[in-house]
């Protein structure tokens, strides 16, 4: 088996698709959200938490896209479907 030689620039593309994974349009449990962070994330309804599986009562958050936030939020992420059936 032959060797594998990475370049640096190699290396800058391979970080750069990690970082370009967003968390825009999780949805979080209000009380896990860090107060600095809260500028970022929007309330969202009842039915949203639902379609996303989120069912306990309590209240929900969505992040708003292209906000920035210390944290990396982990949780469902809203899926928006056109009305046109595509």
């Amino acid at each position: 088996m032959g060797k594998f030689i990475i370049t640096e620039e190699d290396k800058k593309h391979i970080m750069g698709l990690y970082e370009e994974e967003t968390d825009d349009d999780v949805v979080v449990d209000e009380t896990k959200i860090d107060s600095e962070d809260l500028k970022c994330f929007e309330s969202i309804s009842a039915e949203q938490a639902k379609t996303v599986g989120l069912n306990h009562g309590g209240k929900y958050k969505v992040k708003k896209k292209g906000c920035r936030t210390k944290v990396k939020y982990k949780g469902p992420k809203i899926k928006y479907y056109s009305n046109n059936g595509f």
